[in-house]
């Protein structure tokens, strides 16, 4: 991977995790049955190991679990409103 593309995936990660991290936040205040409740703390889960991975400089597994806690807010999210 070039230095361009790391750059590029490092911020679209960032912007990701922060993305993640405010859906969360907003989320918390919200009525949820056991299995949306399940959800939310398996995202918050994902979101740590994303800014763990990121800290450690792999790019790539930061994306994929900031994906995946992307995933799983957007379906509490939506089960929620």
């Amino acid at each position: 991977m070039s230095a361009e593309q790391e750059h590029r995936l490092l911020e679209s990660t960032k912007q990701s995790i922060g993305d993640v991290a405010r859906v969360l936040g907003e989320l918390e205040s919200r009525q949820m049955k056991p299995p949306q409740q399940e959800a939310l703390r398996t995202a918050k889960n994902f979101l740590d190991q994303a800014r763990s991975a990121l800290d450690q400089r792999d790019y790539q597994r930061a994306a994929n679990l900031a994906s995946k806690a992307r995933a799983l807010t957007d379906d509490v999210a939506s089960a929620t409103k």
